[in-house]
């Protein structure tokens, strides 16, 4: 008998082969390529997400929509954020889209260009709108400048001019009485330890003296002095660095005692002594 020809345990290594087309393509090649045209895809779709979402003119603030107050207008306001909004983050995307603003930048600018604003609250909604809310300051004060009048707020700048009609009648006067020239708006013209002080002295001089009083005059906003002006005609000279509490004190003890019913000739009362007075 012929003996039977054993088949080896190694396996020789067949190569099978793809047709498409006219083309043989091996497995192995082929599972390659498909890797890297998915990789391709990947970063297309990726590039194009970048694009839409950093690039693109579609989350860029056009037109911010401004809730103004009765004396900021929406173009006040846009004309102080603007420059703001033109500038670049890493040298491409522009602090105009909607999810790089500069919400402390905008605030800065607009505080700084617009003399009345209070406060600025920014709001993003998608997909590229920008409101903000102004909140102007609000008059705690009177400056009379030779024959003109100008709203204070509470730190003693400059709001603006106004008129006898619309002066109002809770307000207190403060008058400059050395010639200067007109103040600017937002200049800082009294302050605001004086006029904390006058603001007080108005709020108390009738509850605790029984007097009214008609305006205050200082001869420069930063003096240390501040003269009282009283609906009888007579003034009272008071110290801004003393404690305006004890200076009332001593005040009335002058008038209760000292003054009387002479009152009607007093021309003023000086208090700028600690703990002392004197008049005339």
């Amino acid at each position: 008998m012929r003996p039977r020809r054993q088949v080896g345990t190694v396996k020789l290594r067949e190569r099978r082969h793809v047709v498409f087309g006219s083309d043989l393509v091996e497995p192995e090649n082929h599972g390659k390529r498909w890797l890297i045209v998915s990789l391709v895809v990947v970063v297309l779709l990726l590039a194009g997400t970048l694009y839409l979402f950093f690039l693109t003119p579609y989350f860029y603030v056009k037109d911010p929509v401004v809730i103004t107050s009765p004396h900021i207008s929406k173009e006040e306001v846009i004309r102080a954020i603007t420059p703001a909004l033109q500038k670049k983050k890493f040298g491409v995307i522009s602090t105009s889209h909607l999810y790089f603003l500069d919400r402390v930048a905008l605030q800065a600018a607009a505080r700084e260009s617009i003399p009345l604003l209070q406060s600025v609250v920014i709001e993003r909604h998608f997909p590229n709108v920008l409101r903000l809310t102004v909140t102007e300051k609000q008059p705690v004060a009177i400056w009379n400048q030779q024959e003109s009048l100008y709203l204070l707020d509470e730190h003693g700048q400059v709001l603006g001019a106004t008129d006898a009609s619309l002066v109002q009648d809770n307000l207190p006067i403060v008058k400059n009485t050395i010639a200067a020239p007109q103040p600017t708006v937002g200049q800082w013209v009294l302050e605001e330890r004086n006029l904390q002080f006058a603001r007080n002295l108005d709020k108390n001089f009738s509850a605790k003296i029984g007097i009214p009083l008609s305006r205050f005059d200082i001869p420069t906003g930063f003096a240390t002095e501040i003269t009282a002006i009283t609906q009888e005609g007579w003034a009272v000279l008071f110290n801004t660095e003393n404690d305006l509490d004890e200076q009332l004190v001593v005040l009335n003890t002058i008038l209760t005692q000292d003054v009387k019913e002479k009152r009607p000739f007093l021309h003023y009362v000086d208090l700028r002594v600690n703990n002392l007075g004197f008049f005339k």
